[in-house]
C-alpha cells in the first residue's frame, strides 16, 4: 500500500462501532458497494486517493462555479 498522510478512514469508524472498509485498488470498489448496500447497515469505504495537480493555463474565478449565471465579484469596486 502506498505512504499516505490520510487518516484510515475505515479503522476510525470500526472504533466508533459502525462498518469500515479500506479498498486499494479500483476493482475492489464496486463489490464492497455492493456488500455494503446489502448489509442495510452505516459503512464507511474509505478510498485513498493521490491528488497529482494538473496545471492550468490562464485562470478561474471561483465565484464563477459558486455563482454561474450571476455577475458576482469577490472584491468590492
Amino acid at each position: 500500500m502506498p505512504y499516505t498522510t490520510s487518516p484510515d478512514y475505515a479503522a476510525i469508524a470500526r472504533a466508533y462501532g459502525v462498518d469500515g472498509v479500506r479498498i486499494n485498488a479500483a476493482h475492489e470498489f464496486g463489490p464492497t458497494l455492493r456488500e455494503a448496500i446489502a448489509s442495510n447497515r452505516p459503512v464507511v469505504i474509505d478510498v485513498p486517493m493521490v491528488n497529482n495537480p494538473v496545471p492550468t493555463a490562464g485562470h478561474w474565478n471561483i465565484m464563477d462555479i459558486y455563482s454561474p449565471h450571476k455577475k458576482v465579484h469577490h472584491a468590492s469596486t
